[in-house]
């Protein structure tokens, strides 16, 4: 007995195998664990950078429509100038949805967001014409029944899936993929466009319904 080790004298002891390679496993579990949610978070974070640009894109169109759209105008029935076409001459607010999945919006604004500038106070007509996944936007500054300098014509976006409109018509009280007046606008405008990505990342949807306030006192003021 005087023989035995100091390290038992005092009832202590080292860790055995089966302790060491139970640790070494727990370890290695957790370890796996950190590691497999590290990389999780890494491609969210990628897929969210890669989304970043769909989604400002998005964002930017649907706002365009709904600023200038919150200010349509329905100015008083104009003589046929060189160069209209019939629709323009007739109605103030057209919404064609075609067949072949293009769709036109034209209509006039208080509030044109790209060329148009508040101090000005002049209004514009708008048109928007998507195609083969190309959004074309046109402007033509209008002072009354007359046209104000040059017309101009942007691609807001080559990048779309698809796009669709539909109006609510307050007296069908039914959404409807075609409209035009010339008195009175639609209650309001619904928005539907997908933009691809050049990933392999789906197709993402932006949907907005935009309301137009002033049907109200524009219905009175053409009657």
């Amino acid at each position: 007995m005087k023989n035995r080790p100091h390290i038992i004298k005092h009832g202590l002891r080292a860790f055995t195998m089966v302790e060491i390679l139970v640790a070494m496993l727990i370890s290695s579990i957790l370890v796996l664990g950190i590691h497999a949610a590290h990389r999780q978070a890494r491609l969210v974070f990628y897929q969210v950078q890669d989304r970043l640009p769909i989604f400002r894109e998005g964002r930017m169109i649907t706002e365009l429509l709904r600023n200038e759209l919150t200010g349509v105008y329905l100015p008083p029935e104009a003589q046929p100038q060189e160069g209209d076409n019939e629709s323009q001459n007739t109605n103030s607010f057209n919404l064609l949805s075609l067949p072949d999945a293009t769709s036109v919006l034209e209509f006039y604004t208080l509030t044109p967001s790209r060329r148009g500038h508040l101090a000005t106070s002049r209004m514009a007509r708008i048109s928007y014409s998507y195609a083969e996944g190309n959004l074309t936007r046109i402007e033509q500054a209008y002072s009354g029944e007359k046209k104000l300098g040059p017309q101009y014509t942007d691609i807001i976006s080559s990048n779309l899936a698809e796009m669709s409109y539909a109006a609510f018509d307050a007296g069908a009280r039914e959404w409807k993929p075609s409209f035009s007046s010339g008195r009175a606008p639609p209650k309001a405008i619904k928005i539907t466009l997908y933009i691809k990505s050049k990933k392999n990342i789906p197709k993402t949807e932006f949907a907005t319904t935009v309301f137009i306030p002033t049907q109200a006192a524009l219905m009175k003021e053409n009657k």
